[in-house]
């Protein structure tokens, strides 16, 4: 699965792979014409080819068609003589002479060969090399999803939507959504390492095992066809196709697998809940349909501002998951993979991606937007530590063994640096009118008798980050320090605090014009930390509760 990750990439990569033109069906030889058919053959048994270009010259004019699916051309001709030659990128050409009669039909089949010498072709083996199953969505319904931002942010590629498979076998399931399916040969070995003479790989599929085999996809050396490997598309999902690969050059043509390689395209990935846009609460619980035995689902849960940013994993391999997040809004997909080994030695596997959906988690008016606040459990979860500017000789410790919020810093040399925590948040405080702030904080100790002179220095912080919908920032911090002590930077919203005592702060950050100003234009909160800034400091918090309303 981690070569298909790193080719799909959290989080987000789209093939580009090429549709295919519906295939010519016979028709009935027209008034005045004759009609000339027939096959066009590859040189390997039961295989046809799929797209040869077919050329007609005679009279003073040229007529051309190109074969189907199942090898069949079909030109209607005036009667004559005709020099009839059919084309294909790396084959040889073949060209016959035929004769045409007015309202009758004339087959002539060809066969195409390919090199140039009749030597030994060289040795090569496909074990290793992945073949990969794949069902995707090709498309995103807007409207069903209804998410303005998603619109303007070229949702398609950020989520690996592929919208250039073709849709002539699209299998529409639910939601809006379209999904198809494809088949990618991946070689294992470096180009360095391909024996000299090999010019390109050939991959002939089958829907039954018994053929005839038709060629849907081809790769030469020289466009970097085992970097990029051969994509098949327009297939259906949950069917299973027979491979059969070959390698050509001037030797012509030498099939690489013993027996017909099968590999199924999954189902459909469905997601169940929560449905799109759906109201949650805690804890959110996430379901989705089976894509049968041996699957392993994994995907983000994401926050969206001007980028998709993983908060939460999903990594299980039954239907359903559960987790607890940060109250706000959230969009999700997800993979399911399953691996195994062919005979041949080549590794297969199958992945069914999701589309893309959303939910939305409000916060009750005046509950606590932060998890674990109280730290009654001894536990940081979901705290996580954040270090900035500590050095190896630094001694330094976050933890809430003792149900608070305990950070320290020793050994700093007379160099600053912060020690805290900090937890992700993603909440809309669009139209709100209290944006409320309290906290219990103590300072054990403090090395500085002042509050620095590199913009402020303090052994107990707390900072809340606004953002608007570009990106941008805005800070809210509020700054403890030891009484008696120097402030330079008064503009850091300092409150001097007494030493080892515990020390109640609350404040509704709507009431500070400047602040609201600030915090209008910045709707989102993204962040909360807590800690402390300086040289050697020691300090803890409790009690720690966010709330709008």
């Amino acid at each position: 699965m981690k070569k298909v990750i790193l080719i799909f990439s959290l989080i987000l990569f789209v093939l580009l792979i090429s549709g295919c033109n519906p295939p010519q069906q016979p028709s009935q030889t027209q008034e005045g014409l004759g009609t000339l058919t027939g096959k066009v053959y590859g040189n390997v048994p039961n295989t046809v080819i799929y797209r040869a270009e077919v050329i007609a010259e005679g009279g003073g004019k040229t007529y051309k068609t190109s074969s189907d699916k199942s090898g069949i051309y079909i030109l209607h001709l005036p009667a004559g003589t005709y020099n009839v030659t059919v084309n294909m990128e790396t084959f040889n050409s073949e060209t016959k002479s035929v004769n045409i009669s007015t309202n009758q039909t004339k087959t002539q089949d060809f066969t195409l060969t390919t090199g140039t010498t009749s030597g030994p072709a060289p040795q090569y083996s496909l074990a290793e090399s992945l073949l990969l199953g794949m069902t995707m969505p090709t498309s995103l319904d807007m409207k069903i999803i209804d998410i303005k931002a998603l619109k303007e942010k070229k949702i398609d590629k950020a989520m690996g939507i592929d919208k250039s498979l073709n849709s002539k076998n699209v299998n529409k399931i639910t939601g809006g959504v379209d999904y198809a399916s494809y088949i990618v040969l991946y070689f294992a070995e470096p180009v360095n390492s391909i024996p000299w003479g090999i010019k390109g790989f050939r991959v002939y599929v089958s829907e039954s095992g018994d053929g005839p085999y038709v060629l849907l996809g081809a790769g030469s050396m020289d466009s970097n066809v085992v970097e990029d490997g051969i994509k098949i598309s327009s297939l259906e999902p949950y069917k299973t196709y027979y491979c059969r690969v070959t390698e050509y050059g001037d030797f012509g043509e030498s099939e690489l697998t013993g027996n017909p390689i099968p590999i199924q395209t999954p189902k459909p990935l469905v997601l169940v809940s929560p449905e799109n846009n759906a109201q949650v609460s805690l804890p959110v619980n996430f379901q989705w349909e089976s894509l049968g035995d041996g699957f392993t689902y994994e995907g983000p849960i994401l926050v969206f501002d001007t980028n998709f940013h993983e908060i939460e994993q999903i990594y299980t391999t039954q239907t359903s998951y559960q987790l607890t997040l940060p109250y706000g809004s959230y969009y999700w997909y997800l993979e399911g993979w399953k691996d195994e080994t062919d005979d041949n030695g080549i590794n297969k596997e199958q992945v069914s991606m999701s589309y893309f959906r959303s939910f939305n988690m409000p916060a009750p008016a005046g509950s606590n937007l932060i998890q674990n606040g109280d730290f009654s459990n001894g536990q940081l979860t979901p705290w996580e530590v954040l270090l900035i500017n500590i050095k190896d000789y630094n001694y330094y410790s976050v933890d809430a063994g003792l149900k608070v919020l305990h950070w320290v810093r020793g050994n700093s040399n007379n160099d600053g640096g912060y020690v805290g925590a900090y937890q992700s948040l993603n909440i809309d405080t669009t139209g709100k009118s209290k944006v409320v702030l309290s906290l219990d904080v103590v300072i054990y100790y403090q090395e500085l008798d002042s509050d620095g002179w590199a913009g402020g220095e303090y052994p107990a912080r707390v900072s809340i980050f606004f953002e608007d919908s570009n990106g941008n920032q805005y800070e809210y911090k509020k700054c403890f320090i030891l009484q008696g002590s120097t402030i330079n930077y008064p503009e850091n919203n300092v409150t001097s605090i007494p030493k080892d005592t515990w020390y109640h702060f609350e404040v509704n950050l709507m009431e500070d014009p400047n602040v609201a100003s600030m915090i209008q234009s910045h709707p989102y909160i993204k962040e909360i930390r807590v800690g402390g800034n300086g040289w050697d400091f020691e300090g803890a918090a409790d009690n720690i509760y966010l709330g709008v309303q």
